[in-house]
C-alpha cells in the first residue's frame, strides 16, 4: 500500500525572526509542564504580526535533511526559521506561531536538531532509526476528492512534526539518503552508486579536482 501523501502549509513571518535573550516561560519540550517566571536562555520569535503561507515540501521532499544540517548557531537557526517558520513546539499546547508573543528557546531547536542528526545518520547507515516506540506527531487525517476518486493526506499541526512524519515515512520506505561529496546536501540518490546530488555538483566537483590536480 502506497504511503499517504504529506499536505503541509505553514506561517512564515513575513518580517523574519529575531533572538531574544529573555523569555517569561520556561517549558519542557518533552512534556507538557509550564513553569512561570523568567528563563534567561535565548528564545526566537517574529519580527512582526504579518505572515505568509509556504508549502515547503512542494520543493524540499528531505527537508529533514536540511534541518539535519543546521549546527545550532543562531545564524543558522535564524536563517532556517525565516526561509520555513517556527518549529511549531508548542503548538500542541494549543499555541499558534503566529499568537503575540509566541517564542521557542534556542536550546529547544539545538534539542531538536540533535535528534534529527542522529536519526539522520541512522537512516544514511542503514541503521534503525527509531530504536523504541516513537510517537511522529499530532495531525489531520483529510479524505480529499480527486479527479473522481476519493484519497487521503496527512496534514501535519507543526513543522518539527511534519519534518518528522517526512522522516518516518523515508524509513519505512527503505529508500537510502546519502551526502553530496560537492556540496553535502542530502539527497535521496535515483541510483546505487549515486555520488552528487545534481548534474552541476558532479561537474563542480570533477572541475574542482582537475584544477587541484594541474597545480605544480
Amino acid at each position: 500500500m502506497a504511503m499517504m501523501e504529506i499536505d503541509f502549509e505553514w506561517p512564515v513571518s513575513a518580517a523574519g525572526y529575531e533572538i531574544t535573550e529573555t523569555t517569561k516561560e520556561k517549558e519542557s519540550r518533552r512534556g507538557t509542564t509550564l513553569l512561570t517566571g523568567e528563563d534567561s536562555r535565548p528564545g526566537m520569535r517574529a519580527n512582526g504580526p504579518e505572515v505568509k503561507i509556504i508549502r515547503p515540501f512542494d520543493h524540499h521532499p528531505v527537508l529533514f535533511t536540511e534541518f539535519a544540517k543546521l549546527d545550532g548557531s543562531k545564524g543558522q537557526c535564524i536563517q532556517f526559521a525565516n526561509h520555513y517558520g517556527m518549529l511549531g513546539l508548542w503548538t500542541g499546547l494549543g499555541r499558534s506561531t503566529t499568537n503575540e508573543g509566541y517564542k521557542e528557546s534556542l536550546a529547544d531547536w539545538v534539542d531538536a536538531i540533535a535528534d534529527m542528526q542522529e536519526w539522520v545518520r541512522r537512516l544514511e547507515n542503514s541503521e534503525k532509526v527509531f530504536l523504541t516506540e516513537f510517537k511522529v506527531t499530532r495531525l489531520d487525517v483529510i479524505a480529499r476528492p480527486v479527479a473522481g476518486r476519493l484519497t487521503m493526506v496527512y496534514a501535519p499541526r507543526s513543522l518539527i512534526g511534519a519534518m518528522h512524519l517526512q522522516l518516518v515515512q523515508q524509513a519505512i520506505s527503505g529508500r537510502p539518503v546519502r551526502t553530496c561529496e560537492w556540496c553535502h546536501t542530502m539527497f535521496e540518490p535515483p541510483r546505487s552508486d549515486a555520488r552528487f546530488c545534481s548534474a552541476q555538483c558532479r561537474t563542480n566537483f570533477h572541475n574542482h579536482k582537475r584544477k587541484a590536480a594541474a597545480k605544480p
